[in-house]
């Protein structure tokens, strides 16, 4: 008895993932949406472009909030400064004491931290990529106006206390606390410089270490 002839093999088909798109349904290459670009190594799949934040925007949120610090430094600095005649004659000591305990070793505590506060606003600023040199200058601007108006304050109490007249030695005051002022300021933009370079070396080891990672 004689067998049927066994069918014909069919035609190999292409599936309709390799790049032929199925009736009535688009590839996802024709999809890709305006201003996007499709992802890397596969082909059809599409993520919204990244912006990074810009340098200056870094810079000026470190510097604002450095800024924050040394202005409130200053502002209790200034209070203690205001009473200072009242702590001498409320616990009945010398002029000289209450300096020392309520002027200068304050001032001494606050400089410290004023310059911790550069170091960190440079090295937070340059670990995120921002120039450590503009957040620092950046805190300056806000430490500079709290200060002026504080002598502004300080004149308007003092005319008023003596009937309008400017006490001969205010200038002269003045002029010495700007001078200091800038000399330590100029020091902390300084130091923030060099917290600056700290951070770009551990943002560059960083680096390197999620290179060796992955």
């Amino acid at each position: 008895m004689q067998q049927p002839p066994y069918p014909p093999p069919l035609p190999e088909q292409t599936p309709p993932y390799q790049g032929q798109p199925q009736s009535g349904y688009p590839a996802y290459q024709d999809q890709q949406q305006p201003g996007s670009s499709p992802y890397q190594g596969q082909p059809g799949y599409w993520f919204p472009p990244t912006q990074p934040q810009s340098t200056g925007k870094i810079a000026l949120k470190y510097g604002l909030i450095c800024g924050a610090i040394l202005a409130g430094d200053y502002i209790l600095q200034f209070i203690l400064g205001r009473m200072l005649p009242f702590l001498v004659s409320q616990y009945h000591i010398s002029l000289v004491q209450a300096a020392l305990l309520f002027s200068t070793i304050p001032f001494i505590v606050l400089t410290l931290i004023n310059w911790s506060a550069y170091f960190l606003a440079g090295f937070f600023t340059a670990r995120k990529g921002g120039t450590a040199i503009i957040a620092c200058l950046w805190a300056s601007l806000c430490y500079f106006v709290i200060y002026f108006l504080g002598l502004g304050i300080n004149l308007f109490l003092l005319m008023a206390r003596d009937g309008g007249r400017i006490p001969p030695f205010y200038f002269t005051s003045i002029g010495i606390g700007f001078v200091t002022a800038l000399t330590l300021h100029g020091l902390g933009i300084g130091i923030g410089a060099l917290g600056g370079l700290l951070g770009k070396n551990s943002a560059r080891k960083q680096a390197l270490l999620a290179q060796h990672r992955y």
